[in-house]
């Protein structure tokens, strides 16, 4: 087994939990608690929405501030990926 070094000691963490540095995914609930849906953050910075049963709602990209839907069409200026979520379940 090779000795373990500063680079790889630094890389082991990034290599070992991919998605430790992402948001973790943010459950939306109903007033009875029944899940809706949920967004989560891409290794690239783009936020997702999904629905309940995990389809593709829509994206949020942060450098162009613009919300798109699962075909890509502009739906707004900005992060509404919540309002999509609620709209669609």
């Amino acid at each position: 087994m090779p000795a373990l070094t500063r680079r790889t000691a630094t890389l082991l963490p990034a290599l070992l939990f991919p998605n430790a540095s992402a948001e973790p995914r943010v459950e939306l609930r109903d007033r009875a608690g029944a899940l809706l849906g949920w967004t989560s953050s891409r290794p690239d910075g783009v936020r997702e929405a999904r629905d309940r049963l995990g389809r593709l709602l829509g994206a949020y990209h942060p450098r162009q501030n613009e919300t798109r839907d699962r075909t890509g069409r502009l739906l707004y200026r900005g992060d509404a990926l919540a309002a999509l979520i609620v709209c669609h379940g």
